[in-house]
Order: C-alpha cells, then sequence, then structure tokens
C-alpha cells in the first residue's frame, strides 16, 4: 500500500478542472432550462389568477344584469310596453310609456355598473328600444335592432358578441310577439400585465396549444365565453439565452486556457508546495538548522514559509523548555521530599519512639517503627510517579494512628470515601500533606479536634476534601491560597500547599484546583477537585494497598 506510485496535485487538480467542464456544462443547461420552467410556470400562474379574478367579477356581473333584466320586466311600465293594447308605435300612451321606460333605466345609477344596456323589441309595430347606459360607440339605438335580427339569440343563453373594438355579452330573451335581451361590455376592467406584445382576448373555445407562446386560457362559469392571454415565448427567453451563449463562449475560452492554467499553477502552487515538502523532509532526518530562503511568489506561500521557519528555529527552545520544565519537576520533588523529611519531625517521631520504649509500650513503639518503615520506603519508592489512592490512604490511616500516640484523646478521625477511588492514581504524599499540617497546625489544648476525610467520584470528577473543626487559619492565609498569590522569596513558607498545586496542575492540566475555606477557631476544609476516568483504571493489576 504505501509503496504504490503518489499522483502528482498538479496533474490531479488539472484532471479534475477538465472533466468538471462536462458536468458544469450539462448542470448549467439544466439549470437554464429549469429557470425557464419556473419562469413559465410563474407567469402562467400569475396570467391565471389575474384572469381568475376578472371571470369571477365578469359572472357577477352577468347573474346580477340578468336579475335585474327580470325585474324591469316584471315592472309595470315594461308591461305597459309589450301589452298587446298598444297598436301603433304613435299612439300617445305607448309613446309615454315607453319614454317612462327609459327614462326608469336612464336615472337608475346601479345599474350601469353590471350592465352596459337594455333593449327592448316590439317587431308588430315596428318599434326598438336601446338603453345606453354607458354611451357605447359601436352599439346604438340605430344599429341594435339589426345586430339582435341577425344574430337572433333565440336560446335565451349568454352570447359572445364582437364588434371588433368591443366584445360583448348578449342575453335575448323571445316572447311570440316581442323580446327584451340585456348587454354587459366584456372589456370593462380587463387586467393589465406588464409584458409586452401579449394579446388578451375573447372567445367561445379555447386556442390550440404552440410552444412558440405562453398561452393561458379561463372559461366564465354561467356562459360559453373564454378569456385568453397569448404571449410569444421568445419574449420571456431572450435575455435568458443571451446568457446561455455566454456560458458556452466561456467554458470553450475555458478548454483553450487548459495549457497555460497548467503552467500557472505548477509556477505557483507545485513548486513551492515541492520546496516545503524539501523543508520538511530535512527536518525529519534531523537537520534543525534547515530553514527555507527560496523567495516565494504568493502570499500564502509567504505566511507558510515563514511559518516553517519559525517552527524550525523554536524547536531547539522548544526542547530546551521542556528539559527545563522537567529538571523544575524533579527539583519540586526534591523540594516536597525535603519538606517531608524535616529535623523537628524525624526528632519528634525519634522522642516519641524512645518514651514508648521507655515506658515499655511495645506495641506502640512497634507501631511507631513500621509506619516509619512504610513512610520511607513510600517518600523513596522507584517507579511509576502517580501511585494508587489507596497506598496513600492506607499511609494516612497509619500515621493518624501514629499521631494518636503522640497526642492522646486531641483528636477523632471520621473516614467518607467512596470505595471506587481506591483505583485512582494521585502523586505521592499529595493528600498525606494536608494531613500532616491539621496535625501540626490545628490541634488545640482545650477540646478534641475532629478530623474527616472525603472523597467522592461522579461524572469523571474526583472530589477530595480534608476537613477539621480546629484552630482554623487566618483570612489573609485563606485569600492567598485561593487567588495564588503567595509572596515571592518565601522559599520557607506555604511551600508544602505551592508544591501540592504545581503537582496536581502538571499531572491533571489547569482542571484540577485546590480551594480553602477557614475560619479562626472554627476549623479549615481544603477541598481537591481532580478530573479523572476511574473506568480507564478498571484494567489495572490486582494491587495490595498493604
Amino acid at each position: 500500500m504505501f509503496g504504490k506510485k503518489k499522483k502528482s496535485l498538479i496533474s490531479m487538480t488539472v484532471f479534475i478542472l477538465v472533466i468538471m467542464i462536462l458536468p458544469l456544462n450539462i448542470i448549467s443547461f439544466i439549470i437554464m432550462n429549469t429557470v425557464l420552467v419556473n419562469a413559465r410556470n410563474s407567469v402562467i400562474s400569475s396570467i391565471s389568477t389575474n384572469l381568475a379574478s376578472y371571470m369571477k367579477d365578469l359572472d357577477n356581473r352577468l347573474t346580477s344584469s340578468y336579475y335585474y333584466l327580470y325585474e324591469i320586466a316584471s315592472s309595470n311600465y315594461c308591461r305597459k310596453y309589450f301589452s298587446e293594447n298598444a297598436k301603433s308605435s304613435d299612439h300617445w300612451s305607448f309613446v309615454y310609456d315607453r319614454y317612462q321606460l327609459y327614462r326608469e333605466l336612464a336615472e337608475t345609477p346601479s345599474l350601469s355598473d353590471y350592465a352596459d344596456g337594455f333593449y327592448f323589441s316590439r317587431p308588430d309595430i315596428n318599434d326598438f328600444l336601446f338603453v345606453d347606459l354607458n354611451n357605447s360607440d359601436t352599439m346604438t339605438q340605430d344599429n341594435m335592432p339589426d345586430i339582435i335580427r341577425e344574430h337572433s339569440f333565440p336560446d335565451e343563453k349568454w352570447h359572445l358578441y364582437s364588434t371588433g373594438k368591443y366584445t360583448f355579452m348578449i342575453r335575448n330573451i323571445v316572447h311570440e310577439n316581442f323580446s327584451y335581451g340585456v348587454i354587459v361590455n366584456c372589456q370593462n376592467n380587463l387586467p393589465k400585465f406588464d409584458y409586452d406584445n401579449y394579446e388578451l382576448y375573447f372567445s367561445t373555445e379555447a386556442p390550440e396549444e404552440d410552444h412558440n407562446y405562453i398561452s393561458c386560457s379561463l372559461k366564465s362559469g354561467i356562459s360559453d365565453c373564454i378569456l385568453n392571454f397569448v404571449w410569444p415565448y421568445s419574449e420571456l427567453t431572450g435575455n435568458i439565452n443571451l446568457w446561455v451563449y455566454f456560458m458556452l463562449f466561456c467554458v470553450i475560452i475555458y478548454l483553450l486556457a487548459i495549457p497555460a492554467l497548467y503552467s500557472v499553477f505548477k509556477k505557483y502552487v507545485g513548486k513551492p508546495l515541492n520546496e516545503l515538502n524539501h523543508a520538511h523532509h530535512e527536518l525529519k532526518v534531523g537537520n534543525e538548522d534547515y530553514l527555507i530562503e527560496a523567495a516565494p511568489n504568493t502570499l500564502e506561500f509567504t505566511v507558510a514559509y515563514d511559518g516553517f521557519n519559525n517552527m524550525a528555529k523554536t524547536l531547539k527552545d522548544l526542547r530546551l523548555e521542556k528539559i527545563n520544565r522537567e529538571l523544575a519537576y524533579k527539583e519540586m520533588q526534591l523540594n516536597n521530599l525535603q519538606l517531608q523529611i524535616r529535623p523537628h519531625f524525624l526528632l519528634n517521631m525519634m522522642n516519641l519512639l524512645y518514651t514508648l520504649v521507655q515506658n515499655h509500650e511495645t506495641a506502640g513503639a512497634q507501631e511507631m517503627i513500621l509506619y516509619l518503615s512504610q513512610y520511607f520506603r513510600y517518600m523513596f519508592r522507584n517507579g511509576k510517579d502517580l501511585n494508587l489512592f489507596a497506598r496513600e490512604f492506607n499511609l494516612i490511616q497509619n500515621y493518624l494512628k501514629v499521631s494518636a500516640l503522640q497526642h492522646p484523646g486531641a483528636f477523632t478521625v471520621s473516614y467518607q470515601i467512596d470505595p471506587v477511588i481506591d483505583l485512582m492514581r494521585i502523586p505521592p504524599l499529595l493528600i498525606h500533606n494536608f494531613v500532616e499540617n491539621i496535625i501540626h497546625h490545628a490541634l488545640l489544648p482545650d477540646r478534641v479536634v475532629h478530623i474527616v476525610l472525603f472523597g467522592e467520584y461522579e461524572d469523571h470528577m474526583v472530589t477530595l476534601q480534608i476537613s477539621d473543626d480546629g484552630r482554623g487559619m487566618p483570612k489573609e492565609n485563606v485569600e492567598m491560597i485561593n487567588n495564588r498569590t503567595f509572596p515571592l522569596g518565601d522559599s520557607g513558607k506555604h511551600i508544602g500547599i505551592r508544591n501540592s498545586i504545581t503537582r496536581l496542575h502538571y499531572y491533571y492540566g489547569e482542571q484540577a484546583q485546590i480551594s480553602v475555606e477557614s475560619y479562626p477557631s472554627m476549623g479549615t476544609t481544603f477541598s481537591i477537585y481532580i478530573p479523572y476516568d476511574l473506568e480507564e483504571e478498571a484494567n489495572d493489576e490486582a494491587f495490595d494497598c498493604k
């Protein structure tokens, strides 16, 4: 697998660019076709909405005008006009009734909102009355009789009639000796569209489909009238076709420019990449003094070259920093050991051992000797930097037993330790230092001090608390520990706390924390928080905490 010949980045890039041309071309045409289809559907949808709104208004006008025609036919003047008693159009009573009928229609303003005219015909006395409500210039009192006679309109349905300039809907009611009807101008309130060269016309049949036009038709709900919209398809596709031709031109230019693109890519990308690869190889084989001296030809490779050179220059510094850090840690461990092996600590232990032997307290003396042996063996142990908490806890228990011999009745101890944290690994003597501080600084001569060791594990976090209700600490010391503001040059004081904080951060990072709460004469609680995954310790070998 590793011996397989690798392909050149430049060749692969140019190859990818070339094979992308055809898919891009196909995608471009698909997109353009989709755009055209969507645009066509959008136009048709918009036109259909407007046509539906108009046709609904026209149907309302037709229905209302027919309703008024029915009412007019039932009026008193209309019945007199059609009365068989009228034998002549010149008779004064007929002329009067005819005038009153005309006046009733002409002076009713609401009629003009629906109908454009009403007509009444008496062929038996050769009379025709036309009431023009909207001053139509194509249908007048003179030409209306010829229009009605020519087309007859015998079936009492709405009929479409066009004069060339205007289109009307006519409904004619025919009786034996007379007829009457209503006329509605279809071109009132026709919808307007923001398109050029479109045609809007009425017919009784929908036009044949023609792909060269965008067409839309809508039929009246109560008549055979159909409103048609026709718009040349080229009006929609004109600008888009120009864009398609432009894209084809760009694709051809791109194909012709591939050799030049390859040359430019090789100069400005391939050559600098090879220089970087060579520099990393030199660094890998141990040539830490190697620097890229070639002049970069782009801003990006200028940054890359400078970054590599800075990295190469700082490698030695990083190694030295690591060495110094390890030396500082070893020195910190030595300081911690020196803290534990204090002359007065050893002197007190030896005095106590002498006293126990002199008083023939053999059991106590044996316990003291065993503790000191365990203590020094634990402190100077070789091997791992971290040790099981169970071993630390066993050492603490033995220390408190020995301390009880030195301070009989001065304190009591309570352990509240979750057994699961026995598997945890901690820096040696970390908790022991805090317990020892209680014995040295917190005990009171006039009452018993209660010591509590608490430990729990929850959600990958270990919490350890060492509490007492003894002497307590001054407020300034509490603030100094919590704020990490230890005095400079104060090498003999607070070294245990400082070393504990440093060791925690060294092993567990900044998430590990130590905080303290303390009040004079009320006691002190040190809380230690350590991020830890105890599940990883579940497969460790069995151990003997003794």
